[in-house]
């Protein structure tokens, strides 16, 4: 898969995002685009920078307003299991926190494993 990317300046230092042609977040990392890459499946290829303008909004409005909500796209690129952890998360109310030990419960399987996806 061809991703373009978008790195810029927030208030924790540099902060890069992959996303599909269309604009969908397929990965993000405070860092350049080699901490981006870490994070990308190997069929994955980073090409061409361009500016992703709703995605800077929303994370200059995080740090300006402590905004809590995005409303972007994103694509998910996992295993079935990152898939199953990662849906979990993003049932996680604005404000709530939860560990490892709940999502994998709730999800039937152990901390750890919940951890690394």
């Amino acid at each position: 898969m061809k991703l373009t990317s978008d790195t810029f300046t927030t208030p924790c230092g540099p902060f890069s995002a992959a996303l599909t042609e269309d604009g969908a977040i397929v990965a993000t990392a405070f860092g350049r685009a080699d901490a981006l890459k870490l994070r990308l499946p190997a069929s994955c290829e980073l090409g061409v920078s361009r500016p992703a303008p709703a995605l800077r909004a929303a994370v200059a409005a995080y740090f300006e307003k402590g905004a809590g909500h995005f409303k972007l796209r994103l694509t998910l690129i996992g295993s079935p299991f990152q898939q199953k952890v990662w849906t979990a998360l993003r049932r996680i109310p604005v404000g709530e926190t939860r560990t490892y030990g709940d999502i994998a419960r709730q999800i039937g399987s152990a901390p750890r494993a919940v951890g690394r996806a």
